[in-house]
């Protein structure tokens, strides 16, 4: 059996847990669909960390970046990116690991499934 690859999901979260977790839930769907294993931990953490305690937001960030340094790709979801985006697929290039868009999986999807 073919093990599925790991991306990790990357996007801005806007802060409103709902609207984030729905985004995320929608965003790893996707992935799971096109044959990815998605990761983020962004379930995990939120659900743990007081973000304005500044030792736990950094013990979440470098969990974050232990899970993406786990993956083969990282993948940019969402229209909007911020300084956390940036430095993933900062890490992720000085890593050697793939960055892709998430629309671009989609797209190369379609473009597979008409040959």
């Amino acid at each position: 059996m073919k093990r599925a690859p790991r991306a990790y999901i990357t996007a801005h979260w806007t802060g409103n847990q709902h609207e984030d977790m729905a985004n995320l839930e929608k965003y790893a769907r996707a992935l799971l669909l096109a044959g990815y294993t998605p990761v983020n931990s962004k379930l995990l953490y939120d659900a743990i960390v007081r973000k304005n305690n500044p030792e736990e937001y950094k013990a979440a960030r470098d969990g974050a970046i232990s899970d993406l340094l786990s993956c083969r790709q990282v993948v940019i979801c969402g229209d909007t990116t911020d300084e956390i985006v940036k430095e993933d697929i900062a890490i992720a290039k000085h890593h050697k690991k793939d960055v892709t868009t998430l629309r671009g999986i989609l797209e190369a999807e379609v473009f597979g499934s008409n040959d």
